[in-house]
């Protein structure tokens, strides 16, 4: 199974945190421009572009979506692709953003990234790409993960015998902001170096519950990048592994109630609205 078949099965969290930072932020958006198109940076299998950010968009803005994997654009363009709605590769990392197809498509009035940027290591540059990308005036809003137990059930996984073999650049996968004393602080520092002029910027711990514990399985597989290293034949082990350093690590965590048991999943993340000046 690739990254991109087991994304497009697990989104939830993403969507319940997404609904929530858009319900309160959306009003301080600026939609007095009826048409063009917006940008959703890092759109993975297109769930939280297509049911979060799309309904919620004036009737002739469409988005176009982008993604640093090829796969999920594709799967993403073969559930999703419709007249308002497109979808494109991008590495947003790039230092050469200029030499994108996606440059020559802006710039955009807003570009949105929910959920992507703490994948990426040098968020200087990626935070200048989205500047860059913005016409005069325009906004971003984003949501970067800033801390998990994920982080060290990656660890615990990495220094194993049995898969340290395919994880050995397991710290390329932490946040950036993860050892930050003040990664508010930080955050705000690169959007104001980009160029841009902070609106919002606040972080906070975030938890998301089902009481259908494959559901919380699916979403440590959905954002666990090792797997797609993992011979085929080995991909179930490795997959059992994680969930049981899952539960070890806090990842995962069960509650007994009355009406059943609850699975729940912590993580802290930053939300930054900012302005292009």
């Amino acid at each position: 199974m690739n990254d991109a078949e087991l994304y497009a099965k697990s989104s939830s969290l993403q969507q319940q945190f997404v609904n929530k930072v858009l319900e309160e932020l959306w009003p301080a958006l600026d939609w007095r421009c009826e048409q063009g198109t917006v940008l959703d940076v890092g759109c993975g299998a297109g769930d939280v572009t297509r049911h979060e950010l799309l309904p919620r968009l004036p009737p002739g803005i469409s988005v176009l979506a982008v993604d640093i994997s090829p796969a999920m654009v594709a799967k993403a363009a073969d559930r999703y692709s419709g007249p308002r709605l497109y979808f494109r590769q991008l590495d947003i990392g790039t230092p050469h953003i200029e030499e994108t197809d996606v440059w020559r498509l802006g710039p955009f009035p807003k570009v949105f990234s929910f959920f992507c940027l703490h994948w990426v290591q040098d968020q200087r540059i990626a935070l200048q790409n989205i500047s860059k990308l913005l016409s005069s005036g325009g906004e971003t809003l984003v949501i970067i993960v800033i801390g998990s137990p994920l982080y060290k059930m990656f660890e615990n996984l990495a220094t194993s015998s049995r898969w340290s073999t395919y994880m050995t650049d397991y710290r390329q996968f932490d946040p950036p902001y993860l050892r930050a004393k003040d990664p508010v602080g930080e955050l705000t520092k690169n959007l104001h170096e980009a160029g841009l002029y902070v609106k919002t910027c606040r972080s906070g711990e975030n938890s998301y519950s089902s009481m259908d514990e494959q559901d919380l399985i699916n979403t440590v597989n959905a954002i666990n990048p090792f797997i797609g290293r993992i011979p085929q034949q080995l991909q179930k082990a490795f997959m059992q592994d994680c969930v049981t350093e899952a539960y070890r690590t806090g990842m995962i965590r069960a509650y007994s109630l009355p009406n059943g048991t609850v699975y729940s999943h912590s993580y802290s993340a930053v939300v930054a609205h900012a302005i292009k000046s």
